[in-house]
C-alpha cells in the first residue's frame, strides 16, 4: 500500500477551512458521490493521474473551486474494502507537513474514495526522470530531506506505519508549489 505523500517545504494550502486534520472529533468536508463525478468529469481518462493496486487516483475540482485528488478503489479486487479501512485509519492518526491532508472520504456500499489535497506539481517521479522537467541541486537536496522527515515520521513516529514497498516512493511522492 503506498502512501501518497506531499513533498514540499513551506508552503501548505489549507484546502478545507477547519476539517482537514481528519482526527477524531473533527469534521471533514462533505463531498457526495455525485459531486465527486461532476469533479472529475465521470472519472474520465483525461483526469487519471494513476492506477496502483487497489484503485486509482484522478484531479478533480470540487464546486467551490479546490482542487482535489480523489482516489477511487476498486472494489472488485478482493482486498480494496480492507485497503480504504486502513487507509482511513492511518491518515486519521498521521499529521506531518510533508504527508498529504485528507480533505473528505466519500463510501457507500458500491463505491469506496478518500479526496486528498492535490499537489500541483505531480510526481516525483516526473520530475526525475523526465525531460521536460528540471531540479536544480538545492531543490533535490530539499526534496531528499522532505522525503526523508515524512519516512522518518512514519516508521518511527508516535504510531508507527511500515510502508513495504520502497520502490513506489517516486510516485507515491507528489510536489506541491
Amino acid at each position: 500500500m503506498a502512501l501518497v505523500y506531499a513533498v514540499g517545504r513551506y508552503k501548505r494550502k489549507n484546502l478545507v477551512e477547519n476539517s482537514t486534520d481528519f482526527a477524531p472529533g473533527t469534521t471533514l468536508l462533505r463531498v457526495s458521490y455525485y459531486e465527486l463525478m461532476q469533479a472529475t468529469q465521470g472519472y474520465s481518462e483525461s483526469h487519471l493521474h494513476g492506477s496502483g493496486s487497489f484503485g486509482s487516483v484522478y484531479r478533480g475540482t470540487l464546486n467551490d473551486g479546490r482542487d482535489v485528488a480523489v482516489k477511487v478503489f476498486d472494489l472488485q479486487h478482493q482486498n480494496a474494502f480492507k485497503s480504504f479501512d486502513v487507509e482511513c485509519e492511518i491518515f486519521r492518526n498521521i499529521h506531518h507537513r510533508n504527508l498529504c491532508k485528507v480533505i473528505s472520504t466519500c463510501s457507500n456500499q458500491d463505491f469506496k474514495a478518500l479526496v486528498l489535497e492535490y499537489m500541483s506539481n505531480g510526481s516525483l517521479e516526473k520530475w526525475l526522470y523526465s525531460d521536460d522537467c528540471l531540479l536544480d541541486i538545492l531543490q533535490r537536496i530539499n526534496i531528499m530531506i522532505d522525503v526523508a522527515c515524512a519516512l522518518e515520521y512514519l516508521h518511527y513516529g508516535k504510531d508507527p506505519i511500515f510502508q513495504s514497498n520502497l520502490l513506489s516512493y517516486t510516485t507515491s511522492c507528489v510536489l506541491d508549489d
